[in-house]
């Protein structure tokens, strides 16, 4: 598991890839809480991470908004703000305890997210 804080902000995102399968989770900045969970990809399907593959993971602080970019696209975005977030594949079905939707992909909360300058 790889947790990315945001400092100051009370929120993280954490970055799981299990050999079966990739997932983000949100959680606060101490990754000791579990706020939503999102599916990447699962091994041996499209849209895996390969060794040498660059996964990013972008904050917009201003708006507590924070993605995962990798594949030359976000493939993740959660908003904390909003209690929202989504995924490409908008699996697992939201838990409603905390994320105010579903998981469907909108391209509205990519609002306030620069794609990053991968070199």
């Amino acid at each position: 598991m790889y947790p990315v804080p945001f400092a100051g902000s009370g929120f993280a995102v954490v970055f799981e890839d299990d050999g079966e399968t990739g997932y983000l989770y949100a959680t606060n900045e101490d990754a000791n809480e579990i706020f939503d969970a999102l599916h990447l990809y699962n091994h041996g399907r499209p849209g895996q991470l390969e060794a040498g593959d660059e996964l990013v993971v972008v904050w917009n602080g201003a708006l507590k908004r924070g993605g995962v970019h990798y594949h030359g696209a976000f493939q993740a975005v959660v908003d904390f703000a909003k209690q929202r977030a989504m995924c490409r594949n908008g699996f697992p079905p939201a838990d409603a305890r905390w994320c105010r939707g579903t998981h469907d992909w909108d391209e509205a909360l990519l609002v306030g997210l620069d794609e990053p300058r991968v070199e």
